[in-house]
């Protein structure tokens, strides 16, 4: 790939940019399926929804009845669910726990004080929901890992704490920022975007570490936006390299945002706002594995976990700009690592699912792989030279308009 560095390339750069701006829109399908979804609700209704189920309990235990929780089963959702939209990420929001349950009917979770299997959960559920009352009454923000320590005795483990988040979720049929709960922040971003939040003003043009990517959306005051596109990247390794070398200077203006891996809720809203309410392109820079293409999947179509809330995190229409098999060619193929059994495993899932999906050329990616018998991490770049990530690679790739 040659960069051409004069006003014609700079010319067709912008022509790139902006016929994939009016590609996305084509490509943008329902994520959802038909699985039922949540809505944001006021600290209000959500108040007022916590003190009936708590009366309601008081109602049964005074009547000499086992109080019961019901609520939708979080599989029978997935189940009811056009099941290619949501990716099997492994990230810190799709924790099962160990929440048992016993049901009446197929598609409803009901946890009983009165059983044995389920009395944990149900204390589990209660315990929670007092909490994020208090967090409502006072207008307070609390992390997960927050809520856990609010009694290690009885969650003994933070999946548990997070399994009984979710419950609740799926209880009051609202997303878990509404309940003012969020994970501890991991996405960051850099570039031409600026933001009041929580009393700081976080300039992206001021940083090349990045700034952490605010956790709950409603506390951000007006977003400043002067960007033409959005560059995700997969690694935090390659984040800094693109940071460090001002690339939304020097080929923007954009925006740069890493998940550091899967990532989580905040990284996704995130990305999903700045592309529906600001109309901006998304490009993606993901390992050349099936976990690199599994997370891309996530920002894509969502996660298995959140399918619920898939209309405000996923991100359809997602330009996947690399690495790809011909990349693995010009890099040192001492890089390049063998496909392990569970790569292949993971792969041959994630092909079937995302050919469903009517992504066929990102599955011919993985059969690629598989014919290959190797994977190559972003990292891989570096063998080039150690700018060439940021100084060669995107902006041929970028400009050429190679991306599937």
């Amino acid at each position: 790939m040659s960069l051409v560095r004069n006003e014609d390339g700079r010319a067709e750069w912008w022509r790139c940019i902006d016929r994939a701006a009016k590609e996305a829109p084509a490509r943008c399908g329902s994520v959802r399926g038909g699985a039922p979804s949540v809505a944001p609700k006021s600290r209000k209704d959500l108040m007022q929804e916590i003190e009936a189920l708590a009366l309601s309990v008081c109602r049964s235990l005074a009547q000499g009845q086992p109080p019961v929780i019901q609520f939708e089963r979080r599989s029978y959702w997935l189940g009811s669910a056009d099941s290619t939209r949501a990716s099997t990420a492994e990230d810190e929001e799709n924790a099962e726990g160990e929440a048992a349950a016993t049901a009446d009917a197929q598609q409803q979770h009901r946890l009983c004080w009165g059983y044995a299997r389920s009395a944990r959960s149900f204390a589990i559920t209660l315990r929670l929901l007092a909490q994020i009352f208090s967090n409502l009454t006072s207008d307070v923000v609390s992390t997960k890992r927050e809520l856990y320590y609010s009694d290690v005795n009885l969650f003994k483990c933070q999946q548990a704490a997070d399994a009984g988040i979710e419950n609740i979720v799926m209880l009051l049929k609202t997303p878990r920022h509404s309940l003012h709960v969020v994970a501890n922040p991991k996405g960051v971003f850099v570039g031409n975007v600026a933001m009041a939040y929580e009393g700081k003003w976080l300039d992206g043009d001021s940083s090349t570490i990045g700034w952490p990517i605010p956790t709950v959306w409603d506390r951000v005051g007006p977003v400043e936006v002067a960007a033409r596109y959005v560059l995700v990247l997969e690694k935090y390794s390659a984040f800094q390299r693109v940071a460090s070398s001002y690339f939304w200077r020097l080929h923007g203006p954009c925006i740069v945002v890493c998940g550091k891996g899967y990532p989580d809720v905040a990284t996704r809203v995130f990305v999903h706002r700045l592309k529906t309410e600001f109309s901006l392109p998304v490009f993606a820079v993901v390992d050349w594995d099936p976990h690199g293409v599994d997370i891309l999947c996530t920002y894509e179509f969502g996660s298995v976990g959140m399918c619920y809330d898939a209309d405000a995190l996923a991100t359809p229409g997602i330009h996947w700009l690399g690495l790809h098999a011909e990349d693995a060619d010009v890099v040192d193929q001492a890089c390049l690592l063998p496909l392990t059994g569970q790569d292949r495993k993971k792969a041959d899932a994630l092909e079937k699912r995302i050919t469903q999906a009517g992504r066929g050329e990102w599955a011919a990616q993985l059969r690629a792989m598989q014919a290959r018998g190797h994977k190559a991490e972003i990292e891989c770049l570096a063998s080039v030279h150690p700018n060439y990530l940021p100084l060669d690679w995107l902006p041929a790739v970028l400009q050429c308009g190679r991306w599937l």
